[in-house]
């Protein structure tokens, strides 16, 4: 799924702009867990941020809503792709407070 709408969304982004292509998960397991984005993003070998095949994407976003006993739930976590081009790397400012992680683990 994650590689797949990194595919799919690749060639619509510019080379100069800040760029994250948003994925809204509407899945029964929520795909930021159990390494979902991980292997899909950052495994060696064929993950889609280990090399430069996707250099013209900042990162992947990932947003889920979920209905709890106390009301819905908002998750929201940033992947940022190390091997993007200075022109369309995310701001470290941009998404304070929120799960980033770039491929060295979570960020803060």
């Amino acid at each position: 799924m994650i590689r797949n709408a990194v595919s799919n969304g690749y060639k619509k982004f510019p080379n100069s702009i800040p760029s994250l292509l948003m994925i809204r998960d509407d899945y029964f397991i929520p795909l930021d867990k159990f390494l979902g984005p991980d292997i899909a993003l950052y495994r060696s070998g064929d993950g889609c941020f280990t090399d430069r095949r996707y250099e013209r994407l900042g990162g992947v976003g990932i947003f889920s809503v979920d209905l709890r006993d106390t009301g819905l739930h908002y998750h929201f976590s940033v992947y940022e792709n190390p091997n993007a081009i200075d022109s369309v790397k995310l701001p470290q400012a941009l998404f304070q407070g929120y799960s980033r992680c770039n491929g060295a683990g979570k960020l803060k």
